[in-house]
C-alpha cells in the first residue's frame, strides 16, 4: 500500500485494472501500475502539477529504483497470496484508509451507462457504494473520473 503524505490532494502513483469474466467466473485481471519514483516539480506539466507528486518530491531524496523495485514485487506477491485465502478481508481496512474516492463527488461510466453521485463507502468485495439520487447503489466495475471542486 503507498504512504500519506503531507500533501494528500496530491498523487504519486495510479493503478488501472482490466477484468474479463463471464456471468459467474473471472477469467483474469489485468492490474497495470503506474509509479513516480524520482520526477521533479519540473518534470510534470502545468496542468498536473497541482495534483501530482513523487516518491522523491515527499521524502526530499532520491529512491534506488532498483530497491523500490524488489520491495514492491514483494509486498504485492504476499498482498496477492493473502487474497487468495481471504479476498478483501485482511485488506478492508487499508482499502478504505487509501483510498482516494471515499467521500468524493464522481462520474462513473459502465459501458454506455453513465452515473454520478458520491462514493459513500467500499465494501468488504471491493465495490463502490455510490449514493446517486437518492439510493445508494454497489458498483462493481467502471471507469471513475473524480469531479473536480
Amino acid at each position: 500500500m503507498a504512504e500519506r503524505f503531507a500533501s494528500e490532494q496530491k498523487k504519486c502513483a495510479g493503478i488501472l485494472t482490466e477484468l474479463s469474466a463471464d456471468k459467474n467466473k473471472i477469467n483474469h485481471v489485468i492490474v497495470g501500475v503506474g509509479i513516480n519514483i524520482n520526477q521533479t516539480a519540473d518534470d510534470f506539466d502545468d496542468e498536473i502539477q497541482t495534483t501530482a507528486t513523487s516518491l522523491a518530491i515527499e521524502n526530499k531524496a532520491k529512491a534506488k529504483r532498483i530497491i523500490f523495485l524488489q520491495t514492491f514485487l514483494l509486498n504485492f506477491e504476499n498482498r496477492y497470496e493473502q487474497f487468495k485465502i481471504d479476498r478483501l478481508l485482511s485488506m478492508h481496512s487499508k482499502l478504505r484508509n487509501y483510498s482516494s474516492l471515499l467521500g468524493k463527488e464522481i462520474t462513473l461510466t459502465n459501458g454506455k451507462e453513465t452515473i454520478s453521485g458520491k462514493v459513500r463507502d467500499i465494501n468488504q468485495d471491493g465495490a463502490l457504494l455510490l449514493e446517486s439520487c437518492g439510493k445508494t447503489q454497489v458498483i462493481h466495475s467502471g471507469e471513475v473520473t473524480i469531479v473536480k471542486q
